[in-house]
């Protein structure tokens, strides 16, 4: 299994989730961070969406066992484009 998923399949594993949380950067961490949780406690429909975009998330990943699943189909796909 190649070290690193190419960017067709990683696009296809991540379909469909949406970007719940902005992505902090550890250089950037006290300003951003400061700005996110403002955001968050203070704006009531990001913190709704982001509450409902979790509550999506977890309906999608179904019963335990979820990780194996997903390297399963993982498997699946890298076997898909290499064929």
């Amino acid at each position: 299994m190649p070290a690193k998923l190419s960017d067709n399949v990683r696009a296809r594993v991540t379909a469909g989730f949406a970007k719940l949380v902005e992505e902090v950067i550890q250089k950037d961490l006290a300003p951003r961070t400061r700005g996110e949780l403002l955001r968050i406690l203070e704006d009531d429909s990001c913190r709704e969406s982001m509450k409902e975009g979790y509550r999506e998330l977890i309906d999608s990943l179904g019963e335990r066992g979820v990780s194996r699943r997903l390297g399963k189909r993982m498997i699946e796909l890298i076997k898909e484009e290499s064929e």
